[in-house]
This record gives C-alpha cells, structure tokens and sequence, in this order.
C-alpha cells in the first residue's frame, strides 16, 4: 500500500461513521450501534466491538453492526477478523440493494466497505457514484469518492469532490484535511496551508496530529522552515509514535543547524 494509501485509509477510518441508522435500543436513548460508534470515537476499541456484537445478536442483518465491528477490528490490527466482517457487510448491503435499488444509504456502506477492505477504489467508485445519483446531497459519498479519486492520483477531480463535500457540509473537517493534502500533491502550498488551517480549527483529536504534520510538510515545501518546525513538533506532541513527523522534525532541525 502506498504512503498516500495508509493516509487516507487512516483519515478515513478516523473520520467517517456510517450513520447509526435504526439500530437496537440499548440505553440512555442510545442505540447499540450509537454506543459502539462513541467507543470508536474514544478509540476503545473492545468495548465498541462489545456494543456491536450486541447489535448483530439481536439484529444478524444488521450490515452496519458488521461495518462498524470491522472498523474496530481494522483499528485493532486484526485485519482477518476486519475481513470476515466486511465480508459480510457487503452481504448484507447487496441483500439491500437487491431488495431497494434506490437505497442510496446501502450504496455508500457497500462503497465504504470496499474501500476499507484494502482500498478496493474500483469497486468502491461505482458504489459512491450510485450513492450521489440516487441523494446529491450525500457530502460522505463525495468524500469517499474524493478519496478513490485521489488514490488513482487523480488530482482534478479528488480536489472537485472534496470541495463538493465541504459545500454540502462546511464544518467537514477531514474534508479539509484531505483537500489540504491534495493542494499540497498538487504544490498550491499557499491553499494546502489555508485548508489545513481550518481542519486543525476543528480540533478533532482523532486526526489533529495527522493536520499539523501536513501543514508542516506544505510549510517546508514552501520554504518557510520555522513554521514547518513549529508544526512538526505539535505534530510529534501530539502523537509521540509518529515516526515520520520525528524524522521530518529531525531533518529540519539538522538542516537549521548548518
């Protein structure tokens, strides 16, 4: 997998949840997908796995509950447990889609399955495309097209569709996140820094580490090393196992030192 591959499944793992959908009541007026979503969100990853497998008991068909448990799996590093689930997911939303041709919803899960199961964009492209003709107003099924796009290093039309869900939901902060790197690919440092500006507004701790080392690398390709600095060291505060913003930290410092 390419390093621009591992990003983006990264940033979309962390911020895209597939709608909690109808769900079992659990507690609290929560559902237990609800429930397994927050989990994800707080990175516990075995309780989210808890509150799924509570869901797909009461509710087998549940293609959600599958989505979400290999999610976690996937975030855990137990990719074959991730596989069996995503498996079944595509089972479950192929079954909906035979049922409801025009489910746009069972589209774009089907879509985000294919993606996270080892960024299957050719699969995952036509599914996010259906999900756009049957609900134009889909903002995550042009983010996850944004990312098919941008895995075929398609620049153009990653950029068209980034843009296209941040006019539908302005405060879509890995929306940003995701233009900013691209403007980045595409060397418009001056947009990527202004993009990437505002997804580290959003303060999403999920990916804000992630945010400060892209701004870093648009920094320094622009030439502006003292900020590029300032931005990969909030970049390893913030995630001190990020071996990439410690080298790319390191190797700007050296180069200060000459």
């Amino acid at each position: 997998m390419t390093t621009t591959g591992k990003r983006l499944l990264l940033i979309f793992l962390l911020a895209i949840i597939w709608g909690h959908g109808r769900g079992v009541l659990a507690a609290e007026g929560k559902t237990y997908l609800q429930l397994g979503d927050d989990a994800i969100d707080c990175d516990d990853y075995k309780k989210a796995i808890t509150e799924y497998n509570k869901e797909i008991k009461l509710n087998p068909t549940d293609a959600r509950a599958y989505y979400g448990r290999g999610h976690a799996y996937l975030c855990m590093g137990k990719e074959d447990l991730a596989t069996r689930d995503f498996d079944k997911a595509i089972e479950e939303c192929s079954k909906a889609i035979k049922l409801n041709p025009k489910d746009a919803k069972a589209y774009y899960g089907r879509g985000n399955v294919y993606f996270l199961k080892g960024l299957d964009v050719n699969r995952a492209m036509p599914d996010f495309m259906k999900a756009i003709e049957l609900n134009p107003r889909d903002a995550d099924a042009y983010y996850g097209l944004g990312n098919c796009f941008r895995l075929k290093e398609n620049i153009e039309q990653a950029l068209f569709n980034y843009t296209k869900a941040i006019e539908l939901k302005p405060d879509y902060g890995a929306a940003y996140l995701t233009r900013g790197e691209t403007f980045t690919a595409k060397g418009d440092y001056d947009r990527a820094i202004k993009d990437l500006s505002a997804a580290i507004k959003f303060k999403n701790k999920s990916w804000l580490g992630i945010a400060y080392y892209a701004r870093g690398q648009a920094y320094e390709n622009k030439g502006d090393h003292d900020q590029a600095i300032k931005d990969f060291k909030k970049a390893v505060e913030l995630e001190p196992n990020n071996a990439v913003a410690k080298s790319s930290l390191e190797q700007e410092l050296s180069e200060k030192r000459k």
